[in-house]
């Protein structure tokens, strides 16, 4: 019987530099064509030692990127004597109105 193995990687820096230093970046551009370069290396080194019909492999994001073209300052867009608590967890914000004031602070 055959065994299978499995094995994830998680490559932060692609998503470091894209936020740190815009889509658009030339950091982002090297950080990228150095995940490549591995990428290529890893894919010959199997065919080196005859494993790339034994070995699948699987690229994905978990998620996209845009360059940022408009920003609102949350504190000239809402009334903060409204609000209970703001949790900024970039690239998106979460905001607990007081009670009774959801409504007005969904305008």
């Amino acid at each position: 019987m055959q065994k299978w193995y499995h094995t994830g990687i998680y490559l932060e820096a692609a998503d470091y530099y894209g936020h740190r230093f815009g889509v658009m970046s030339q950091n982002l551009t090297n950080i990228l064509e150095a995940i490549d370069d591995s990428l290529h290396k890893f894919r010959q080194k199997l065919k080196t030692l005859n494993m790339e019909d034994d070995v699948n492999i699987m690229i994905f994001s978990d998620h996209g990127m845009t360059n940022v073209t408009k920003t609102v300052n949350i504190t000239d867009a809402l009334d903060l004597e409204d609000i209970h608590v703001i949790l900024p967890e970039l690239p998106y914000v979460s905001i607990w109105p007081l009670e009774g004031k959801l409504e007005k602070v969904k305008s």
